[in-house]
């Protein structure tokens, strides 16, 4: 083979890849996934009582794609996204937690947080107030940070919930049995909320459930897949439970 028909050819090779990699990294605008893994089409968003506010750390929010917060949001009519570290300077959330209509509160373990059904919601929600969750969205250390670095956060009445299951984000590390994902947490809320009648929701929320459970499958079944491109991994294959350990971080947990 001459010297010029070698450097054609690798060019047409060269195209033909960035091709492919193209297709497979266009991105869903809505969901910012890609299109062969992006879930938009099932995702009926439906209503709440409670507002939704998520915290999301940039990190998350620029490089997380399996971020179940973002998933989360988009089955929620009423929540929003804020990305940021530091909300001291957010006039948006001051608007939210001095509400007169809201009864702010931070969804996050630990010790000084009131387990969910020993909120005293009747008193808070008296008027026809409406609750106002805050949730920092992250990997386990970035909810930390964002907790950290917010004082006006840690000002906020703490709930916590007591998870009946551990979490079912098998692609992901948790820190601790009773940690669950961003979209999982949501869920037990409402399905919470709904038990003590303050939420209205039948089985809308089960929307929930549905989108995280087929992201995970769809994650599984790339790592179980050797041959798919853009797949991460070493020269020497691994078994699947191995390479999803090894290439997992530690999720956000309420």
């Amino acid at each position: 083979m001459d010297l010029q028909t070698y450097i054609q050819r690798k060019k047409t090779r060269n195209t033909e890849e960035e091709s492919r990699w193209a297709a497979l990294r266009t991105l869903c605008p809505r969901c910012l996934r890609p299109e062969s893994a992006c879930f938009c089409r099932i995702i009926q968003p439906f209503n709440t009582r409670t507002r939704f506010i998520f915290l999301m750390h940039p990190l998350e929010a620029r490089k997380e794609k399996n971020g179940t917060g973002r998933l989360a949001h988009l089955c929620l009519q009423n929540s929003e996204i804020r990305v940021g570290t530091d909300f001291s300077s957010d006039l948006i959330l001051e608007a939210l937690i001095h509400s007169p209509d809201r009864v702010p509160l931070l969804l996050y373990p630990g010790p000084q947080s009131t387990p969910l059904p020993s909120f005293p919601w009747k008193e808070k929600l008296a008027d026809e107030k409406t609750p106002c969750i805050f949730l920092p969205d992250g990997t386990w250390a970035l909810a930390k940070k964002i907790f950290a670095r917010n004082p006006i956060l840690q000002t906020l009445p703490r709930i916590a919930l007591n998870p009946s299951q551990s979490s079912q984000f098998f692609i992901k590390r948790q820190p601790r049995l009773d940690c669950l994902s961003t979209i999982e947490t949501v869920y037990q809320y409402l399905e919470e909320c709904r038990r003590l009648g303050i939420e209205t929701i039948q089985k809308e929320h089960a929307l929930l459930l549905d989108v995280f459970r087929r992201m995970v499958n769809f994650q599984l079944a790339c790592a179980e897949d050797p041959n798919r491109e853009g797949y991460r991994r070493d020269s020497c294959p691994r078994p699947r439970t191995t390479r999803i350990k090894h290439h997992s971080r530690s999720p956000i947990i309420f």
